[in-house]
């Protein structure tokens, strides 16, 4: 199953690492867009109501679980 906006999360995600050598005004203007993109996410209210999932959090998880299926609860679990 393909989420909407996660492919835009996965490109996001991948200039993130290359911009972390840059300024902290750079590294905010990215997070501000990551936040962006994860608060857009279909399962964003899902995600954020599970025990300490933020931002960062919410973005692995997305960026993770995408284009990816699972058959089963414990297999996405695994």
């Amino acid at each position: 199953m393909a989420v909407a906006g996660t492919g835009a999360a996965g490109i996001l995600l991948a200039q993130l690492a290359a911009m972390l050598k840059q300024p902290p005004t750079a590294r905010e203007e990215v997070l501000t867009q990551v936040e962006a993109l994860v608060e857009a996410h279909p399962r964003h209210l899902v995600l954020t109501s599970m025990p300490a999932v933020v931002v960062g959090t919410e973005a692995r998880i997305i960026t993770e679980v995408a284009d990816k299926e699972f058959k089963t609860a414990d297999h996405l679990a695994s």
